[in-house]
């Protein structure tokens, strides 16, 4: 997740872009999958989002570090871990995921498709962007752990999808823990506050795990 690279003006490969693309998909589905899905009573979308970012980290972690979320990847280029312009075509990558996955959902359930029921809240409240903001400082803070101490494919993965899991329960008690930008363009709930909540918690706390590390 989120590989450190020695050379911050990396260029950038069609393959990296294509990760980002596949894995946005693979976890913006998994949770529309779940939404709509016979299962959702069952085993908790948190579990599952947790679970997708796990096998995500440990497949395409070592192609584009797995980001598949616009928030992290703004949290990656403020602590200089991306460069701006790579940066740019990681959200290009990840919103067109998120937006394939949709299409794709919709296809298979002829229009018949529950976008929000059960995760998200389409109320823009300040309540729902601070839920937000916490549960992916939370989620934030556990990626740039694993980017700062170099952990290997395993041990990052388990970090990363535990941190979702985490930050997920976390937001839960004022927003329904979407997390990530893309997602939330996926199930149609793309508020101010479900699109900055997440920005916003991500650059807070990569910068606290990034200045905890340098100073310590």
């Amino acid at each position: 997740m989120a590989k450190k690279s020695s050379n911050y003006k990396e260029s950038i490969k069609p393959g990296v872009l294509v990760a980002e693309f596949v894995g946005t998909f693979s976890l913006a589905y998994a949770v529309l999958a779940s939404i709509n899905g016979s299962l959702s009573s069952t085993i908790p979308t948190a579990a599952i989002a947790g679970f997708t970012l796990l096998l995500a980290a440990l497949s395409i972690g070592g192609v584009s570090g797995a980001h598949i979320n616009p928030s992290i990847t703004i949290g990656l280029l403020s602590i200089k871990k991306i460069p701006p312009l790579k940066a740019l075509f990681y959200l290009i990558a990840q919103f067109a995921g998120a937006v394939a996955a949709l299409g794709l959902i919709t296809l298979v359930l002829h229009g018949s498709i529950h976008h929000a029921h059960g995760v998200a809240s389409n109320i823009s409240t300040l309540k729902v962007f601070s839920g937000e903001l916490v549960g992916t400082g939370i989620f934030s803070f556990g990626v740039a752990s694993a980017v700062e101490q170099g952990l290997q494919k395993i041990s990052a993965a388990f970090l990363v999808g535990g941190s979702l899991f985490l930050g997920i329960e976390f937001a839960a008690i004022a927003s329904n823990g979407v997390l990530n930008p893309a997602v939330a363009v996926a199930i149609s709930s793309a508020t101010w506050a479900y699109i900055l909540g997440p920005v916003v918690g991500s650059l807070i706390g990569m910068n606290i795990q990034h200045y905890l590390r340098k100073f310590s």
